[in-house]
């Protein structure tokens, strides 16, 4: 018996650090989502030397993207091989954007919205995605809902966190953000929307006819 030491992700070539953070497509894709695939062209071959160069060169927000896109890559990869888990670049870059809305969210304490300067200029016929999900802090009762929108070809078009108190539970810190996706979708005007988000509770619910008697159930409705 041979184990295979080829890319979980490509099946293209063996699998190396250097491979999986600059090489792999999924990983290229990732980048380009996030601006940062300038990261990609150093032919630098150690790994460590690699990470140096780019917190050498990239600003302080770059290196922040960087290090959070590092760990949700290596997080990715180890999902695929023990979990059977496949994520596409993009799905990654929008992974990593979830999380810096909601932890700036958290941050700030009040609402931000960043809207692209393309989202004037498409179509509301055009089809697009709202990514959302939520953070809960237990000790202080609070949650961030954390919402992208991403085009057809996965350009960031929005991003937005609205903080949320009296939370009781991450079930309902996932269902704010749910009614926030939906709420941001109405005020973009987008004429055709998916919503997706990680919650299958959440989801569930509000896929039955069923009256929802529990704490969710008032949320459940207006969404």
């Amino acid at each position: 018996m041979v184990a295979d030491s080829s890319c979980p992700q490509c099946r293209s070539v063996e699998e190396d650090y250097l491979h999986i953070f600059r090489q792999c497509p999924t990983t290229v894709q990732a980048w380009q989502n996030l601006n940062l695939l300038w990261v990609t062209s150093n032919l630098i071959s150690d790994l460590w030397e690699w990470f140096t160069w780019v917190f050498t060169v990239g600003d302080n927000n770059q290196c922040r993207l960087f290090c959070c896109t590092i760990w949700m890559i290596w997080r990715s990869r180890n999902q695929l091989v023990h979990e059977g888990k496949i994520k596409i670049g993009v799905d990654l870059a929008t992974k990593v954007h979830l999380y810096f809305v909601e932890i700036d969210g958290l941050e700030e304490n009040s609402v931000t919205l960043g809207v692209n300067g393309r989202l004037g200029q498409i179509s509301r016929q055009t089809e697009a995605t709202i990514f959302f999900d939520a953070a809960f802090d237990n000790q202080t009762s609070r949650s961030v809902s954390g919402l992208v929108v991403r085009g057809e070809m996965g350009e960031l078009l929005a991003s937005k966190a609205v903080l949320h108190s009296d939370i009781s539970s991450l079930f309902m810190a996932e269902a704010h953000a749910s009614l926030k996706a939906v709420e941001l979708r109405i005020s973009l005007g987008f004429q055709s929307i998916v919503i997706t988000g990680d919650s299958k509770i959440v989801i569930k619910k509000c896929n039955t006819m069923a009256v929802d008697k529990s704490v969710l159930g008032a949320l459940i409705r207006d969404i």
